[in-house]
């Protein structure tokens, strides 16, 4: 086994700082948020849950595939963020590694790779938003805030929204 040079060590620690400091906790804490945020574990003010489609993580990327160019329907918290999460994830890693292994515009295999996976992901992934932002009865248009400095914020808020209960203006709740 090779040992790593200082900086293919410090890229390697880099996300785990990153995500430290920006939520003040440690990754492990950072995923149960995220799974339970995903698994729509919200509860009225009464103390009843909020019924929510209960998709699993295979079920949610066979619906980002096989949706991915619905963009009229609703997606249920659950579906989008278990396709985002993941593939938000798999593109940082191979953005990192293609520049740890080919440092500035060198063109190697694993650039080939990032590209691809980054490409084929655009179309899925804009699909979900847009269900997802129907889910909670707004237009697919806003998805269109991610292209400006603050606006992402504001759709990863929206998207951390319970969805509409009941029919809305862009459909029936999402089933599985």
């Amino acid at each position: 086994m090779t040992q790593l040079s200082h900086r293919q060590a410090e890229f390697a620690v880099v996300p785990t700082r990153l995500i430290h400091d920006m939520v003040g906790a440690r990754p492990s804490a950072l995923k149960g948020a995220i799974v339970r945020a995903a698994r729509g574990l919200d509860r009225h003010a009464s103390g009843v849950k909020i019924g929510e489609t209960d998709m699993n993580f295979l079920e949610a990327i066979g619906s980002g595939l096989g949706n991915y160019i619905n963009f009229s329907d609703r997606a249920a918290r659950p579906e989008y963020w278990y396709w985002i999460v993941p593939v938000v994830i798999i593109n940082i890693v191979l953005g990192v590694a293609d520049q740890t292994l080919h440092p500035g515009t060198q063109m190697g295999a694993l650039s080939w790779v990032t590209m691809i996976v980054f490409l084929a992901s655009i179309l899925p992934t804009v699909g979900v938003s847009v269900r997802r932002l129907h889910d909670i009865d707004h237009s697919g248009w806003w998805f269109l805030l991610w292209f400006t400095l603050v606006g992402g914020v504001v759709v990863i808020y929206w998207a951390c929204q319970q969805g509409t209960a009941g029919p809305n203006s862009f459909g029936e709740p999402p089933t599985k």
